[in-house]
């Protein structure tokens, strides 16, 4: 007798490779290009050290606060809103490649820039931001891929529900990212 195998449990897994494949991708690509414009353009370099090197108390704004949920929820909103289609689901991979890319150059930046000192101020500034932005942005892609091998559309699929995540992750993050700028120069004077 000849056992017979689900395959859909081929197509779930393969929707995660191909997630992981886009940061992968993204991440080495990030770390390259910083690599590739160390000796050719030092503007970005310069700006960076400068921002890093500033002593300044900032203080908690609500603007700045209302300014980065908006930015994040753009984001993540696009990633959401183009993974409903199968046609639009690329350009949703796509804006997930361009959030760890920067993510990953900005990173090889500073550390290239004050070594492995640069990897600690890199987590302190934007690591926790990162990390919550990155993994809402590969849930909501691996939601609309595997919305797309699904036969029967629910109102209620994991994609829908993706809302939630967006809404919360840019409040938190932006949240995050607010509190960080406040204290980062006093982190960082303590740090180099």
């Amino acid at each position: 007798m000849k056992r017979k195998y689900d395959t859909r449990y081929i197509k779930y897994f393969t929707n995660d490779i191909i997630v992981i494949g886009i940061f992968i991708l993204a991440v080495i690509s990030g770390c390259i290009y910083a690599l590739y414009i160390k000796d050719r353009d030092s503007s970005v370099f310069l700006v960076l050290n400068s921002y890093m090197a500033l002593n300044i108390k900032q203080s908690f704004e609500m603007q700045k606060f209302i300014s980065g949920i908006y930015d994040y929820f753009k984001q993540l909103l696009v990633i959401w809103l183009f993974g409903f289609f199968y046609f639009t689901l690329p350009v949703s991979m796509v804006v997930l490649f361009i959030i760890i890319f920067s993510y990953a150059f900005t990173t090889t930046c500073a550390i290239l820039i004050y070594g492995v000192k640069g990897l600690v101020i890199a987590f302190i500034a934007y690591g926790i931001q990162a990390i919550i932005m990155i993994a809402i942005g590969m849930y909501l892609v691996i939601a609309g891929l595997r919305q797309k091998n699904i036969k029967i559309v629910s109102i209620l699929s994991d994609h829908s529900i993706g809302i939630i995540p967006v809404i919360m992750g840019s409040f938190l993050v932006s949240l995050l990212d607010v509190l960080a700028a406040a204290n980062l120069h006093y982190m960082t004077s303590l740090i180099l």
